[in-house]
């Protein structure tokens, strides 16, 4: 209810301050310089529109505290080319007032350089929050989520991700006024319905304690990339309803301080010779997956706890023991949307840990005749069905996640 109250609040402070600012909309066309009306026209609310056709950027696009919604006609109408140019959002020490960003209806394409887009926030104790939705990355380089501590240096050798891994930086010294919350989070990202294909690397980096990063990404397809996803230092990642396949890495968290929640996806061949599925130095919940395929399955250095997934057909695994997996076959076949829907008779529908309306699952589809997952949940991806729940079944999805809300509250209450 806090939450709640608080977002109320916050959006109301929003639209008053676009009306009282006067916010301008920017149509913007394939003719139309984008990076130079992003980068140096706009203000805070200011809404961008970028219209259908390929826009080419001629040079870096940099949005430094600014909150800026970016809306584009669809990913597969507008498609931007970053060519040698990053599109960068930023927050220094100069701008301390939260900064949020939206983006989507846009496909980012095309990029000479292994940098391509990033979200930093170099302020400790100060939010950056950003949502992107109905996008497309195809043929870039990274895509990362950056919080930090450390004084600013030259942004081309600190944003070079091929070359800074977890530890090489050195954060300045904290204070105790940083040490007061522990629990701050500094930025929060979350993907919805978006794909990554032939890329680097989706990353999230926090450099510090006190910088943590919550992410989410979900109904999500990562596709003959170099990595997946990778997480360094202080990041909680959930992962629901995905589709990992053919990377040379799948899922990485690499720091002894990440966490990571995996539910419904499938982790599929991954790996070539010597690369992985999964690869976990942090702590993992594994629930409803199908990991299969893939050169490791799973290869561990950490803690995982799991419930409900199948280990199938992986060149190898490194951790404990697989006795608590699920060991068959998922059986996939070809349908409407891809080659991971689950053939009638596998053994992997009903097999999850809790019902498709749980998990928010019961609108898709495991199902090559995209019959609705009903019931106890199918395990890994579901895909999106042609056909609509039903008035009745909206209401029990309401229902059960309220229960689940009420649950979670009474628990955490009588934690307390």
């Amino acid at each position: 209810m806090r939450n709640l109250v608080i977002t109320i609040l916050v959006f109301g402070l929003i639209i008053l301050f676009c009306k009282s600012a006067s916010a301008t909309s920017y149509h913007l066309y394939p003719s139309d310089n984008l990076a130079n009306t992003i980068t140096n026209n706009t203000c805070s609310w200011d809404v961008v529109y970028i219209h259908e056709g390929v826009h080419t950027l001629d040079a870096d696009v940099n949005i430094s505290g600014k909150s800026l919604p970016i809306v584009g006609d669809g990913s597969d109408k507008t498609i931007i080319l970053l060519d040698d140019h990053i599109f960068r959002f930023y927050k220094t020490k100069n701008n301390n007032n939260p900064m949020i960003v939206t983006i989507s209806g846009i496909t980012f394409k095309n990029s000479k350089t292994g940098e391509s887009i990033y979200f930093e926030n170099y302020i400790p104790q100060t939010s950056m929050d950003i949502v992107i939705s109905d996008c497309k990355f195809d043929n870039i380089g990274d895509v990362a989520f950056i919080s930090a501590v450390y004084e600013i240096r030259g942004y081309k050798r600190t944003i070079n991700r091929c070359d800074i891994y977890y530890g090489q930086s050195s954060p300045i010294e904290i204070n105790s006024e940083n040490k007061k919350d522990n629990n701050y989070t500094s930025m929060t990202v979350k993907i919805v319905d978006s794909n990554f294909f032939n890329s680097g690397n989706l990353t999230v980096y926090s450099f510090s304690p006190e910088s943590k990063i919550d992410f989410k990404l979900s109904n999500s397809v990562l596709r003959n990339n170099t990595t997946g996803i990778q997480i360094f230092g202080p990041v909680t990642m959930y992962l629901n309803n995905n589709l990992i396949v053919r990377n040379f890495k799948g899922v990485l968290l690499d720091s002894e301080n990440s966490i990571g929640f995996l539910h419904n996806n499938t982790i599929d061949s991954n790996g070539e010779s010597n690369g992985y599925g999964i690869y976990n130095r942090g702590t993992l919940n594994l629930e409803n997956n199908i990991i299969s395929n893939n050169n490791y399955g799973i290869y561990n250095d950490g803690q995982i706890t799991q419930s409900n997934n199948v280990l199938w057909n992986n060149q190898s695994n490194s951790f404990t023991s697989q006795e608590d997996f699920f060991l068959f076959d998922p059986n996939f076949t070809i349908g409407p949307n891809g080659e991971y829907y689950l053939r009638e008779h596998s053994e992997a529908i009903d097999r999850g840990s809790n019902s498709a309306s749980y998990f928010n699952l019961n609108s898709r589809t495991t199902s090559l005749y995209g019959k609705l997952d009903r019931g106890v949940v199918d395990l890994g991806y579901h895909y999106p069905s042609k056909y609509k729940l039903s008035l009745l079944d909206r209401l029990m999805s309401i229902l059960i996640l309220d229960n689940f809300i009420s649950f979670t509250i009474v628990k955490r209450s009588d934690e307390d």
